[in-house]
């Protein structure tokens, strides 16, 4: 029994060694790796002035994804407080910081236009092979007309593994 112990702790310590001489990079890690999706958003628009007619851009909000899945998504949908959607023709998206997932689109001058419904906007970046951390976008706005307030703006992340 003791010539027993004596050899798995010999096998051991070769197997630490061994492994401490492989570099970082050459390691190939197995398992379960857990879903990490995090969406934050901060609104940081102002509320329009009544009778002021929309011009060029508005910072509406800025938003910060950690997501470490293969494929998501962003989809922004404005409404106003009746339900109304044609409040905004564009938006566009600008990366502030924070590490985008390699293999995705660049966000810098995204320019998204109605994926098909009036007020709703999609950004699909793409495939990431890296996780996206603490990344944050500014989002803004082209108004279609004058309002009187700002719409609402709704922001979810579909993912997919």
């Amino acid at each position: 029994m003791k010539s027993s112990l004596a050899l798995n702790r010999v096998l051991c310590l070769a197997a630490l060694a061994a492994i401490s001489q492989a570099r970082a990079s050459s390691l190939i890690a197995e398992g379960y790796v857990p879903e990490k999706r995090s969406l934050t958003v901060t609104l940081t628009g102002s509320e329009p002035e009544a009778g002021r007619e929309p011009e060029g851009l508005t910072e509406v909000a800025t938003l910060e994804i950690d997501n470490n899945l293969p494929t998501y998504s962003l989809v922004l949908e404005f409404t106003d407080r009746y339900g109304g959607r044609d409040a905004v023709s564009e938006v566009r998206l600008q990366g502030l910081d924070g590490a985008l997932g390699a293999g995705l689109e660049e966000v810098n001058g995204v320019t998204l236009a109605p994926d098909g419904q009036e007020g709703r906007f999609t950004w699909n970046p793409g495939t990431q092979v890296t996780a996206t951390l603490a990344f944050r976008i500014r989002v803004m706005v082209t108004y279609k007309r004058q309002l009187s307030e700002s719409p609402y703006l709704t922001v979810s992340m579909p993912g997919s593994l």
